[in-house]
């Protein structure tokens, strides 16, 4: 059974699905909040994912961040350093007011930004009790250049784009929006089919502001993994051809728990909700939940 509700994060409402395991709402139950990635929306796959939780007796959350489904006078505007982390614990706060979930057994899974959140959270926020991160990002900034270097194109002249676009911003109060792939250096033929796909649904994200990718650029949640004291587990495809597993490995290296695993699974790519192997993955998080929650 899910529900649709709404909490308050930066001033917005937030829409989010809340999925029960059962209607006995007279006991307590741990909950998993499901994060998407950059320029998606919380059932890019994560709807999947809630089944098998669900199933194993987990309630879980899911929502769309600020910049993804929104109204168009604040879509586009994905600041995944500030806004992104201030969503996510405003809605551990929400469904902390929750009588049926069990405030000490709150876990987060992220997949791609959704999973870079998740982690830069869990090193500062401490109700999160375990977490999950799925092809996560541990510094925007290599990430990025490696993204460029790897297509061919020039990383600096993008950085002097982001320059120049925040003197704009500065002048007139708006930032340039771009195609969203644009930001990788997308070839013709994937931007081509982000838009078809943006068409078919209207909650993928097609275009960013160029202001939220300076946002984005600086966020490094490599940096909170020192902080981390809660069970995390890091799996990355061995397909990923977004983001490299090196990304999730430091952050695995970096992080303080003493329980804490890192599993690359072969044939799967970035988008794991969405990857006809997800249930592989599925499946190990349902384990790592049901042990740390």
């Amino acid at each position: 059974m899910e529900y649709q509700k709404h909490f308050f994060s930066g001033g917005t409402p937030r829409t989010i699905t809340i999925a029960l395991p059962s209607d006995d709402l007279t006991v307590k139950y741990p909950a998993v909040i499901l994060c998407h990635g950059h320029s998606r929306h919380k059932n890019d796959g994560l709807d999947a994912l809630s089944q098998v939780l669900t199933g194993a007796g987990f309630v879980t959350a899911r929502f769309d961040f600020r910049g993804c489904c929104d109204g168009y006078d604040q879509r586009y505007i994905l600041n995944c350093a500030t806004d992104w982390p201030e969503d996510l614990m405003n809605a551990i706060s929400y469904i902390g007011t929750l009588p049926f979930i069990d405030k000490d057994r709150i876990g987060a899974a992220g997949i791609s930004m959704g999973a870079a959140t998740s982690v830069y959270v869990s090193g500062m926020d401490e109700r999160i009790k375990s977490t999950v991160s799925m092809g996560g990002i541990g510094d925007c900034f290599t990430w990025m250049r490696g993204v460029w270097e790897k297509s061919g194109g020039r990383f600096d002249d993008f950085l002097a784009r982001l320059d120049r676009d925040r003197e704009l911003t500065a002048v007139t109060g708006h930032s340039q929006v771009i195609h969203s792939l644009d930001m990788y250096n997308g070839t013709e033929e994937d931007k081509r089919n982000l838009l078809i796909e943006g068409f078919l649904n209207s909650d993928v994200n097609t275009y960013v502001t160029l202001a939220s990718l300076r946002n984005m650029l600086y966020y490094r949640p490599l940096e909170k993994c020192p902080n981390i004291r809660n069970p995390i587990f890091f799996a990355h495809g061995g397909d990923d051809l977004v983001v490299p597993v090196e990304q999730s490995r430091r952050m695995y290296e970096a992080v303080a728990s003493g329980r804490k695993q890192f599993k690359e699974y072969p044939g799967v790519e970035h988008n794991i909700p969405m990857d006809p192997n997800r249930m592989l993955v599925f499946e190990d998080m349902k384990q790592w939940f049901t042990e740390t929650l």
